[in-house]
């Protein structure tokens, strides 16, 4: 029976710490690119509360399959907070953020918008409190109505905040596209000039290795264990080798002293010459199976 007691007793006093468990304030931050930089967000959080634990994710706004927004979501408690920078930050898309916004503030937890404090969940909840305290008279029916009134334009300006987010980014994806298409007509170059080659960091370092060890120029290994040694893809491992033997060819055409016109002109008429000797054999073979008499041996032709 002591046992019981005190099983009782200890369980009573972990229900009683669970339910004393200090609110954590989480500081989510997010940008669309790698490239971009998440300081600024940070310092604006860090600034209004110092102690809140940030978690950072570069990932596109416009779906919510965040990675870390969906750790986030899983282990966070009632009573807990989340600050946002700015609506943005959260979700552009205003369906998904909306049901995600009531479905946090459903369960407790505190949604906090440094640039859209009207949205927060706190102000959200002191709106779904009656703003006109009944009187127990006739006019209560109409009080009634405006209190159901100031909830429903409080969950309009969520909403309004969310589709406001949303359009932001469309408008912003339409200048980008306006402005690439006005550059383009105005004669500025979009993108990579075509034919020119892109310099990628590691294909110097890589041909050299190639170069060094691949048999087919100055090394003993196979193509599998070269591929291995370079650590590049296959395809990327072939490209390198077909440019270095195109390097290779005009570097030989150089020593030689023609230049590179002259050897394409000499290639050219080769070309032209192997399709000649092509041509006439079709022609003499066309001339064949029209007149197949004519080709069998001790055959005299008629006067």
């Amino acid at each position: 029976m002591r046992f019981l007691i005190l099983a009782s007793t200890f369980f009573q006093d972990v229900n009683t710490m669970i339910d004393k468990r200090t609110p954590i304030i989480y500081g989510y931050c997010r940008i669309s690119r790698p490239q971009q930089s998440i300081e600024r967000q940070i310092r604006n959080i860090k600034s209004e509360y110092p102690n809140a634990v940030i978690v950072q994710e570069a990932y596109t706004g416009t779906k919510m399959d965040r990675p870390e927004w969906g750790k986030l979501q899983k282990k966070i408690k009632s009573g807990d907070s989340i600050v946002f920078d700015s609506v943005s930050r959260m979700s552009r898309n205003a369906d998904e953020g909306i049901e995600t916004y009531f479905e946090m503030y459903e369960n407790g937890v505190q949604l906090i918008f440094l640039k859209e404090h009207y949205i927060d969940t706190a102000v959200y909840a002191e709106n779904m409190r009656d703003k006109i305290e009944l009187q127990g008279t006739d006019e209560d029916e109409i009080f009634k109505e405006l209190n159901n009134y100031f909830r429903k334009l409080a969950a309009k300006q969520i909403r309004i905040a969310f589709e406001q987010s949303e359009k932001e980014v469309q408008d912003l994806q339409q200048r980008t596209k306006e402005g690439i298409e006005t550059a383009r007509l105005n004669g500025k170059q979009i993108g990579q000039k075509p034919g020119n080659k892109l310099n990628v960091k590691k294909e110097g370092p890589a041909k050299e290795k190639i170069k060094k060890y691949s048999k087919d120029f100055y090394g003993s290994l196979a193509d599998p264990e070269c591929i291995q040694l370079v650590r590049v893809s296959r395809n990327t491992f072939y490209k390198y080798k077909r440019e270095l033997r195109q390097q290779e060819t005009y570097s030989n055409v150089a020593k030689t002293g023609i230049s590179k016109m002259s050897y394409h002109d000499e290639m050219v008429e080769i070309a032209n010459a192997m399709q000649k000797e092509i041509d006439e054999m079709q022609r003499a073979n066309h001339n064949k199976n029209q007149n197949p008499e004519r080709s069998k041996p001790g055959k005299q032709q008629e006067d």
